[in-house]
């Protein structure tokens, strides 16, 4: 499944932004109940290892990437990554918990209204 996720990702049109949020919950509503089988007890505590460690990655690139065109962001690049990565996946967690009381636009609307203003001044350089 996670295979699959990266093969739409790498096929997607469009500027590359730092995550692709709207993707990601599109995903995982397709897949809802392997999802929700699969995040449950050690397995699921696993599987949400990997996918921090997958996506910090994934977005440590894409703001190297970024970066390298503009000043030198504020913070360090792997603390943003990471950042960003656990904000993601603990609004997920929720959202799979609760049964997804959002669509996935509305779950993106929120997560970029939380997660990113921040983000983006970091990038920017600012403090």
């Amino acid at each position: 499944m996670l295979e699959t996720f990266n093969q739409q990702l790498s096929q997607r049109d469009g500027a590359q932004r730092i995550i692709p949020s709207l993707e990601l919950f599109q995903h995982i509503q397709q897949n809802y109940q392997h999802f929700q089988a699969m995040s449950r007890g050690h397995t699921g505590e696993r599987l949400w290892e990997l996918a921090q460690t997958a996506l910090s990655k994934t977005i440590e690139q894409v703001l190297l990437t970024a970066s390298a065109e503009k000043h030198p962001p504020s913070l360090p690049l792997p603390v943003i990554a990471q950042y960003l990565a656990g904000s993601f996946l603990s609004l997920t967690k929720w959202w799979l918990q609760a049964e997804m009381p959002y669509t996935p636009e509305q779950m993106e609307s929120f997560f970029q209204q939380l997660a990113l203003p921040g983000v983006r001044n970091a990038i920017a350089g600012k403090t």
